[in-house]
């Protein structure tokens, strides 16, 4: 409900060279977007161009991140009203930058358990990990 308030939601998939993004993601991404009538796009690069105000972004890269932080403060756009933001991976930083920036994550502890599983039975398995929204601010 929260991306309902902007008039697209665009996927920032990063440089190929510096981040990798599965292709499981971006098929999962235009499900989601079609599933709940969003209009979407995916872009490879963040081109300060294309960042328009009243839509929201989903970036991959923490440089990204950053570029994309730059330009909308010097738009003066207020993050969770005038431009969306999530992002992926938690880490520490993103719970204070811009007073919290909404994140998709996977559960590193649960993965980090799960490798050791497989490790210590000397499997190898293809298994999905459980990954969580964490609302804040910027959306």
């Amino acid at each position: 409900s929260l991306l309902k308030k902007y008039k697209a939601l665009h996927l920032i998939a990063g440089n190929k060279r510096f981040q990798y993004v599965p292709s499981g993601i971006k098929k999962g991404f235009v499900k989601f977007c079609k599933q709940h009538k969003i209009n979407h796009s995916i872009q490879e690069n963040l081109a300060e161009k294309n960042i328009q105000q009243h839509h929201a972004y989903l970036i991959f890269s923490d440089s990204d991140l950053i570029r994309f932080i730059k330009h909308f403060r010097h738009m003066k756009w207020k993050p969770g009203s005038d431009v969306g933001l999530i992002t992926y991976d938690e880490t520490p930083m993103k719970e204070f930058l811009l007073n919290g920036v909404t994140v998709i994550s996977t559960d590193f502890e649960k993965m980090g358990a799960t490798a050791g599983r497989l490790v210590a039975q000397k499997k190898k398995e293809k298994i999905a990990n459980p990954s969580r929204l964490i609302l804040r601010k910027t959306l």
